[in-house]
């Protein structure tokens, strides 16, 4: 029989059963277990300080700088990611941030247009109404000089 290659038609092939799956992981767990006895067991049989050093060195290795280095490569492939990311989003949102800029530009300068504009009209209103004041001086000089009369 020859082994001929999948067909699109054909079914996947079968998962793993939870059982199997289950003797997967305890057989996992059983060889770590077996490499902590046997770094456990070993220095204790060996009688010379320099095989036990080298013992001491390869736990320290595969037990402490092993998993650090892990542990430090998956935090320092999170920060990679990150800064990428914002790099990606500060790229992206500067466009956004010049039109905002140039639209804030705009509407200061009408702004200050509009400012110019209103000063000039209350001043040219304010020109035109000054000969009004003196007719306001004369009503309120009479005025006065009645409400002192009144009040004698």
């Amino acid at each position: 029989m020859s082994h001929r290659p999948p067909m699109p038609d054909d079914p996947p092939p079968p998962a793993l059963t939870a059982r199997a799956e289950y003797r997967r992981y305890m057989l996992a767990i059983a060889l770590v277990g077996a490499g902590f006895a046997a770094l456990i067991a070993i220095p204790a049989l060996l009688r010379s300080p320099a095989q036990t050093r080298i013992i001491g060195d390869v736990a320290l290795i595969c037990f402490g700088l092993l998993p650090l280095l892990i542990c430090g490569f998956a935090f320092y492939a999170v920060l990679m990611a990150a800064i990428f990311g914002i790099n990606t989003l500060e790229r992206g949102g500067r466009g956004g941030l010049r039109g905002v800029r140039r639209r804030t530009y705009r509407l200061s300068q009408q702004a200050d247009e509009t400012g110019e504009q209103i000063s000039r009209r209350s001043i040219d209103i304010g020109s035109r109404l000054s000969s009004l004041d003196r007719i306001f001086e004369r009503s309120d000089e009479d005025k006065h000089e009645s409400d002192t009369e009144q009040s004698k």
